[in-house]
């Protein structure tokens, strides 16, 4: 009810530039997401594909797989999210989106005879690009721009809601993810002064712990 009287007494142009916002925030948090989720579907694939080898080939490979993804930089993929300031992001986000929303405005035409200004031009835009986390960010801008001019203020207003109720499930997801690998990791070095046979038995289960997490491995 207090979002629908928000909403209610918004303007239409506050109301896009919210859902520009939130439209580029959940996009970069699904690209920053699917880099960690690659990772667990990465690890089942070759988890299946092992299934057919001696158990002394297969050993080994099961700790090649361990691993690899319980590698430093996967396992910071699935923290940094968690340990960033909420209120440093939105600051930060609220910059960048403002220069990249001037930039996909610009309707004049550079001058045959000048040069752009490169540097200035190059760095702002590599900035939106790792802020986004994509190629297309500024085309995404565009994008939307034109999707919410063909919408009503109540449309806007409830697919505002839905991207809110979507950002507000990453936290969750990140913080899952990041439990896993370190329970896999912890469990994996742990295992180590285990005899052979019991060892292939614990690395099976570790990773099919994580193989057969349905919330884990869906999107």
């Amino acid at each position: 009810m207090g979002k629908d009287k928000k909403s209610l007494y918004s303007s239409k142009d506050k109301l896009k530039s919210e859902n520009l916002k939130l439209a580029l925030k959940l996009k970069n948090l699904e690209s920053q997401y699917k880099e960690v989720h690659d990772v667990f579907v990465l690890l089942k694939r070759d988890y299946d594909m092992s299934k057919g080898m001696f158990p002394t080939q297969r050993y080994s490979r099961l700790k090649d797989m361990i691993k690899r993804t319980t590698t430093k930089s996967n396992m910071e993929k699935a923290h940094s999210f968690i340990e960033k300031d909420e209120h440093k992001k939105t600051s930060v986000m609220g910059g960048l989106l403002g220069q990249c929303k001037k930039l996909a405005n610009a309707t004049e035409e550079p001058e045959p005879t000048k040069r752009p200004q490169s540097g200035a031009v190059g760095g702002l835009l590599a900035s939106c690009k790792k802020f986004v986390g994509v190629a297309d960010d500024m085309e995404t801008a565009v994008d939307i721009q034109k999707d919410l001019s063909q919408m009503s203020k109540q449309e806007i207003a409830q697919d505002n809601d839905v991207k809110e109720q979507q950002i507000e499930k990453f936290p969750a997801k990140f913080l899952r993810a990041y439990n896993r690998l370190d329970k896999l990791k912890r469990d994996y070095d742990q295992s180590k002064d285990v005899f052979f046979m019991r060892r292939y038995g614990l690395l099976k289960s570790m990773i099919k712990a994580i193989t057969t997490d349905t919330t884990l491995m869906s999107k």
